[in-house]
């Protein structure tokens, strides 16, 4: 059986907090894969979201506003 590693947990637990933040605010998951050294999820609204393994959040795709907001992409 397989260990899992520390940034493996990291990213698991990491989506499970970005699919919570996206069910809140109605967006929907189409397509989620593993890609090398991160994790993406594809959105009903074009954008992308990818998360490496070492934790950093990238946006994508179709420009979003509140996702930017969401994510901290944008400050006051």
């Amino acid at each position: 059986m397989k260990q899992t590693t520390i940034e493996e947990m990291y990213v698991k637990t990491t989506l499970l907090v970005i699919k919570a933040k996206l069910q809140t605010r109605n967006y929907f998951v189409t397509i989620e894969k593993e890609l090398p050294g991160a994790h993406q999820l594809r959105l009903s609204t074009g954008s992308v979201i990818n998360v490496s393994t070492k934790g950093k959040i990238d946006l994508q795709g179709t420009p979003d506003t509140d996702l930017k907001e969401m994510f901290g992409f944008l400050r006051n």
